[in-house]
């Protein structure tokens, strides 16, 4: 008898395997601005919240912080996709006031550096990158802005 192979292999401990994007896209009527930053160390994050993998922490999330952002900004909606190149929490939102979508990214970022990762500064991510939805297009966008 063979083993079963998972649909999606897991990702090879890697930069890729120790990062993962953050993006999220704010909506108005038609129009959409998106921003995301990289997150960093992702096993001492996954450690922090005692995850054993990605999906597990992204259930714990929603414990630990989106029902407080959620609360206090406006619903947040999950808009991830599965992707074999790397791992990303994405959401969008139709509620959150312009004002405070600087905020609200920053109150993520200090939520992942309170958990132990390091996180890079929020870039704007071009509306042709998130068109078709590709979580590693926006990865590599976001990675392209970082000093080298």
């Amino acid at each position: 008898m063979s083993e079963q192979q998972p649909a999606v292999p897991a990702l090879e401990h890697s930069v890729l395997a120790e990062s993962f994007v953050f993006y999220f896209s704010f909506q108005e009527g038609d129009a959409a601005r998106t921003y995301g930053f990289l997150v960093r160390n992702v096993s001492v994050l996954l450690a922090a919240l005692n995850a054993e993998d990605f999906s597990v922490f992204t259930e714990l999330l929603y414990a630990d912080i989106v029902d407080e952002l959620e609360g206090e900004y406006g619903v947040h909606d999950w808009s991830t996709r599965p992707s074999q190149e790397i791992e990303a929490i994405g959401f969008t939102s139709y509620e959150v006031e312009p004002d405070d979508e600087k905020t609200l990214l920053e109150h993520w970022q200090a939520w992942f550096v309170s958990k132990g990762a390091t996180v890079t500064p929020v870039v704007p991510v071009d509306e042709s990158v998130t068109h078709d939805g590709d979580d590693f297009a926006i990865y590599r966008y976001i990675e392209a802005t970082q000093p080298r």
